[in-house]
């Protein structure tokens, strides 16, 4: 027996790379609440606390630091094991899975943690009907379609490239925990927290969570920046352009996907980068982002009316969209 097991601790080995996740070497933590707790321990991968906002005997057990590769199976088919052995409960409304996923290697400069959260933001109408729509009135996992999310503070902290805004937001609380992706836990873990699944012990459920997720941040690095990713999407249309993000993913999801769903999340997409620097501190010209001459302060009003007009299947109503300026190439995706 190693120390670490004597002391109820991983020992430490490097990292293994699993081929079951979209990114092998991604690290990752997870909660998972449960109720009907009989006080059992010791779990090798999991740290356990109690949870008030959970019932009967409710606890939260969470792996002990961020794990890499075959760590994580190991870790999810242990806390299974656990369940099965000792009548844990699942599947009761308050309790969930959380999962955090590291950002700290993420690209201010190229955009890159705005991208994960614009391509999550259009993903999102479909991976709530996934883990159940019931999830968006829970009160932890408030969908972003659902609330009134400020866009001029995100927008300005995701698009400043020095980090400084970003740092101060997540450092002073300046946006809410219980939102369905957590941004506040960028300044306490430098990680996003997604909130969305119902507990499930369910091996299989909770690793095709996590590779959605995962798939979603590796195209958020293939892109670069959200400038083309918005003028990318109109001229694809929704339902390509979410195909070749998601991936080996997109099976997954594809059943519940709503194109109109997905031009309501452009637009708010469009509201986020309406309030970056990144199109122009001075003045700010949809021509920059979208290949066109309006300019000046209804340049937002114009782009939204022009992306409902897009909506409609005439040729005629499309926005003109000039995507010659570094294109994103979809086809490379994968």
């Amino acid at each position: 027996m190693k120390l670490g097991n004597a002391l109820g601790k991983p020992v430490f080995t490097l990292p293994r790379p699993s081929g079951r996740l979209i990114l092998p070497n991604a690290k990752i933590g997870i909660e998972i609440e449960i109720e009907g707790w009989g006080g059992q321990s010791g779990l090798t991968w999991w740290e356990d606390t109690r949870d008030d906002s959970l019932r009967n005997n409710g606890r939260e057990f969470v792996t002990r630091g961020g794990l890499v590769g075959e760590d994580v199976i190991e870790a999810l088919n242990e806390f299974k094991a656990a369940s099965e052995a000792h009548g844990w409960q699942e599947g009761t409304p308050r309790a969930g899975i959380h999962v955090h996923v590291d950002c700290t290697d993420l690209d201010l400069e190229a955009g890159q943690l705005a991208s994960f959260i614009s391509l999550y933001m259009l993903a999102e109408h479909a991976i709530f009907s996934w883990v159940g729509e019931w999830r968006r009135t829970c009160g932890f996992c408030a969908a972003w379609e659902d609330t009134q999310v400020d866009f001029n503070k995100l927008g300005r902290a995701l698009f400043d490239k020095t980090g400084a805004t970003l740092a101060r937001a997540v450092g002073s609380e300046e946006f809410q925990k219980y939102q369905a992706v957590n941004i506040m836990a960028l300044g306490k873990y430098g990680t996003l927290e997604f909130r969305h699944l119902p507990t499930t012990f369910d091996v299989n459920r909770i690793l095709t969570w996590i590779n959605i997720i995962l798939q979603l941040k590796k195209s958020a690095v293939a892109l670069d920046t959200t400038t083309p990713l918005i003028a990318q999407f109109s001229k694809a249309r929704p339902e390509r352009f979410l195909a070749n993000v998601l991936g080996d993913m997109w099976p997954t999801l594809q059943p519940f996907f709503k194109e109109s769903r997905a031009w309501d999340a452009i637009d708010n997409s469009i509201a986020l980068m309406s309030y970056a620097s990144i199109i122009s501190p001075k003045k700010p010209r949809v021509e920059d982002l979208w290949g066109e001459t309006t300019s000046g302060a209804g340049w937002v009003a114009t782009k939204l009316a022009n992306m409902t007009l897009a909506k409609e299947p005439a040729p005629a109503a499309k926005p003109k969209v000039d995507i010659t300026r570094n294109p994103v190439q979809l086809d490379s995706i994968n």
